[in-house]
């Protein structure tokens, strides 16, 4: 082990005077935008987001920093004390996610005599002390200095044909060379303290003196990270309840997110860990509502069945925009308010009342002479002649209404005036009525009714002309009643 430690000291000062003598800058999120197919695309919860490729090496560190420059040589030849020929970085996985490949960035080193070489990536399965272990998918490509001069960028991609399947314990990305002083990577700063990165010791000529060395052995000031960019795909899932799928109109429909995939609280994975809402938003009814609220209620005013939609998104820190828009809609039915009506008709003192009440399940009936029922549509005998109100409540589970209504059944069985025999007007009128009768009749009694049944106003004809004065009734609608002998009329008249 202490020859490891010498191993990786020397790799760290070479490391140190490179970075002090090219400082090369880069932005990362400007120059690394590998989008695969249908990461905007609109998925359904539990569906998966296309492949794409996740920056949080380099783009979280210049949030943290703001400086990056590159760092080599990584790797010696594969003989001798500093020979370390392979360099790993390791990644949390805290769902299942298939890695199709990585990208790298790269230049050669001005010493090199070769503007070409090979490259092997790999992808390790991590054990649960989070280091490497099994190795599980390998690819090995030609890199070439694509854009001459001394610490400008080349990009290489590592394509793995299986799409390995990861989770549990992380997974690491490694890239070995196989010459020494040619090429360089580009990585973040020192001093992290993050204890994610790895260099590969190789001594041939001691087998069991090679292994695994994690930089931040030699100190935390030396910790620093391979900007490797894996390309992955995985599933971001949301879901969300309703505290009921029925509301009354008017009243609050209220929503809770469930279900959060674990990488959304993953900081390798998600540029927002913190603030899993960020990209949160509701739209109730066609209005967009509650954004970033994990938890919110809102009024529905419009009756009958409307949808209720999350949408979010995450940020893999592939650019500042969030992918893999889900989107999740429910349903909730909107109790509408009550009318209450009905009509009627009679044959003798049976009368028949239909209901045409709207938006109602319940009803009570009250037949104004001490009997009710519950039926929707009824059927009532009256046992005598008279002027009966009817009430009918309707109900559903948030709202009532009432309907009241008058049914004369005075005149049934009395022979009536001759359809033209009365004449009452003005009607409607502001109070003055006058009822005139084509001949003078014997006997004949005035009375006024109202709504409720209640004879307001009493008296005897005398003659064939007759003014009285509605008015100290108050506007309204009511029943002029004129009965004689065995002949009786009812007029309807309304004060206004």
């Amino acid at each position: 082990m202490n020859k490891l430690l010498l191993a990786l000291s020397g790799l760290l000062f070479s490391i140190g005077v490179v970075a002090q003598t090219l400082p090369q800058r880069l932005n990362p999120e400007n120059h690394f935008q590998v989008e695969y197919p249908n990461v905007n695309q609109v998925k359904a919860a539990g569906d998966s987001c296309g492949y794409m490729a996740n920056a949080y090496l380099a783009i979280n560190k210049q949030q943290s920093q703001s400086l990056f420059w590159w760092n080599g040589p990584y790797y010696g030849a594969s003989t001798g004390a500093t020979s370390f020929s392979e360099a790993g970085q390791y990644f949390t996985a805290p769902q299942p996610m298939r890695i199709s490949g990585f990208q790298i960035i790269y230049y050669f080193s001005p010493a090199a005599a070769a503007t070409s070489m090979p490259l092997v990536g790999k992808i390790y399965e991590a054990l649960p002390d989070s280091t490497p272990g099994a190795l599980i998918a390998v690819d090995t490509i030609d890199v070439s200095e694509q854009v001459p001069g001394v610490g400008l960028a080349n990009y290489a991609s590592f394509v793995f044909d299986s799409k390995p399947l990861v989770g549990g314990n992380g997974f690491f990305l490694s890239v070995r060379t196989f010459t020494s002083d040619s090429i360089y990577f580009f990585s973040n700063d020192y001093g992290q303290s993050e204890d994610l990165s790895y260099a590969f010791y190789e001594d041939v000529d001691v087998p069991a003196n090679s292994g695994w060395v994690n930089y931040l052995l030699y100190g935390a000031a030396y910790d620093f990270d391979h900007l490797f960019f894996p390309i992955f795909k995985t599933e971001f899932t949301n879901d969300f309840t309703l505290t009921s799928d029925t509301v009354c109109r008017g009243s609050d429909a209220c929503v809770n997110v469930i279900n959060n995939a674990a990488i959304t609280y993953d900081s390798l994975w998600n540029r927002y860990s913190t603030n899993d809402t960020l990209y949160l938003g509701w739209e109730f009814d066609g209005n967009n509502t509650g954004a970033e609220m994990r938890s919110h209620c809102s009024a529905l005013v419009n009756a009958g069945t409307v949808d209720i939609t999350m949408r979010d998104t995450i940020n893999f820190y592939n650019d500042n925009v969030g992918k893999c828009p889900v989107q999740v809609t429910k349903q909730v039915f909107v109790v509408d308010s009550v009318n209450a009506d009905f009509t009627f008709t009679n044959t003798g003192l049976q009368v028949d009342f239909t209901n045409t009440s709207a938006n109602s399940d319940t009803y009570l009936w009250d037949f104004g002479d001490g009997n009710n029922n519950m039926d929707t549509n009824t059927t009532h005998t009256y046992a005598a002649n008279g002027i009966y109100t009817v009430h009918l409540k309707a109900y559903n589970q948030c709202f009532e209404d009432s309907s009241i209504q008058s049914v004369d059944l005075s005149t049934v069985g009395l022979e009536e005036f001759g359809s033209n025999s009365v004449l009452i007007y003005p009607n409607p009128t502001q109070g003055k009525v006058i009822i005139s009768l084509d001949e003078v009749q014997n006997d004949v009694a005035l009375k006024v009714i109202d709504l409720l049944g209640k004879t307001v106003l009493s008296r005897k004809l005398s003659a064939s002309l007759l003014e009285i004065d509605l008015a100290p009734f108050g506007q309204g609608t009511y029943f002029l009643r004129l009965e004689s002998d065995s002949k009786v009329v009812t007029k309807k008249i309304v004060v206004r």
